[in-house]
């Protein structure tokens, strides 16, 4: 820009106006078409309507890369470093050198500032801050042009660029906390809490939170196909439940375009804990903690591609296991035990030999309990065991075998995987398979 010899800023209401979004209106060309100034702006601002129609409904707002915020005490400044954000209407904030604010200066120009919360102190003024950065455009490079296409019109000069660029500006306060979209889908995954509405979850969210419970409670060798099921049908809710800005002028074509809620202040850090010491007619920055934590990051595609099988195998993934016991299905009277499984078991690997049992007697210690009987229900998925005795109220301690050389299987080849909780840590530990152990005292 040092090159240019002038240039001009354009406000926030007129970006519009020199950088037009129209996603859904292009030029017809056709071979002897006169063109005219109009014609190549529709045709600009088709293909940048397309571009920040897809950036901000499939990738959404925050930074991509860098925009590292610093502070400086020897220097009194907030640096910004170089990088690309972007915003909630898809346009590019970019920062190309590292950029610095004085901030006892701001302070002296903004301490009046509506909404700027200041304690002062015996060592100085406390107030906290935090940095956004926000889509500015400017003209630039005028050139000699006609006002009008009349003969003998007169000559003027008219800007012949518009510069896309950003404003870095400090706020008062923390940064507003973030708002994502697809509220059902967070929901879903744990991230967020359900809405309540007079005391009572609203039905949305509450369908939602019955599908998880469904998915829990689902058996082992149905769980993925539910889980697909379950994560479309979520995806259509929150989608259906998803709203585009809404303008009630009807005079902002660019609202209506863009996700209700757009962000355009994109924040970078917060400043914490600012102090200004008096430094005779001005102040020193003394203090301050910089949060880069708060902002959004939008990832890369390929990066999400990496990240995707590291996810799956993770805890909590849907690998595959052998047979769960359902934790809330174990029941006792007397000395019979009946619990439930999560998918079907191997009736071959089923024994005696795969249950042992203990009481602990007073002064004496843990005895071992005789295991009569095993039974395996007709649906493969529930255990009846018959103990020798009833333990009565001596705290007693069950296992069904799930490790070892001979564990008990489920119909899919894998070992006993303890609790329905349970997850695997990787493929190595689902084939060494989890004892389910239980701990009962009778009343």
């Amino acid at each position: 820009m040092a090159d240019d010899q002038a240039l001009q800023w354009v406000s926030h209401d007129e970006d519009e106006q020199w950088l037009p979004n129209r996603p859904y209106l292009a030029v017809n060309y056709h071979y002897g078409m006169l063109l005219g100034v109009d014609d190549f702006v529709t045709d600009q601002a088709y293909h940048r309507g397309k571009s920040r129609l897809h950036n901000a409904w499939l990738h959404g707002w925050g930074t991509v890369w860098g925009l590292a915020v610093s502070a400086d005490l020897p220097s009194d400044e907030i640096r910004v470093e170089a990088g690309l954000a972007l915003d909630g209407f898809g346009r590019e904030l970019h920062v190309d050198t590292r950029q610095c604010l004085n901030l006892p200066a701001w302070f002296s120009a903004h301490r009046e500032d509506p909404g700027l919360i200041v304690s002062e102190q015996v060592d100085g003024f406390h107030l906290d801050l935090h940095v956004v950065i926000r889509h500015r455009a400017c003209l630039m490079r005028p050139i000699p042009a006609l006002l009008d296409t009349c003969v003998g019109a007169q000559g003027d000069t008219a800007y012949s660029r518009v510069f896309e660029t950003s404003e870095l500006v400090v706020k008062p306060g923390k940064a507003p906390a973030s708002k994502p979209r697809h509220h059902l889908l967070r929901l879903l995954l744990g991230l967020d809490a359900p809405i309540e509405e007079n005391g009572a979850v609203i039905p949305a969210d509450q369908a939602v939170l019955d599908a998880r419970a469904a998915l829990a409670n689902a058996p082992a060798d149905e769980r993925l196909t539910l889980l697909k099921r379950t994560v479309h049908d979520v995806a259509v809710a929150a989608a259906l439940a998803d709203q585009a800005g809404t303008d009630p002028s009807a005079d902002d074509l660019e609202a209506t375009l863009f996700p209700a809620h757009a962000v355009l202040d994109v924040p970078l850090a917060n400043l914490d804990g600012v102090i200004l010491a008096p430094a005779g007619s001005s102040t020193k920055l003394k203090a301050v903690t910089v949060d880069n934590r708060v902002r959004e990051v939008v990832l890369a595609t390929t990066t999400l591609q990496g990240l995707l099988p590291a996810l799956l195998g993770s805890p909590g993934g849907s690998q595959p296991t052998g047979p769960r016991v359902v934790p809330a299905s174990v029941n006792r009277a007397g000395a019979v035990v009946t619990l439930q499984l999560d998918s079907p078991l191997d009736k071959d690997t089923v024994s005696n030999a795969g249950v042992q049992a203990a009481q602990l007697v007073g002064g004496t210690g843990w005895q071992v309990m005789a295991v009569n009987q095993v039974e395996l229900s007709a649906d493969q998925r529930t255990l009846t065991i018959t103990l020798a005795s009833d333990p009565g109220t001596q705290l007693m301690r069950l296992v069904l075998i799930g490790t070892g050389s001979q564990p008990i299987l489920g119909q899919n080849g894998l070992p006993l995987f303890g609790a329905q909780t349970a997850q695997p840590t990787d493929a190595g530990d689902v084939v060494s398979g989890r004892d389910f152990v239980w701990m009962n005292k009778g009343n």
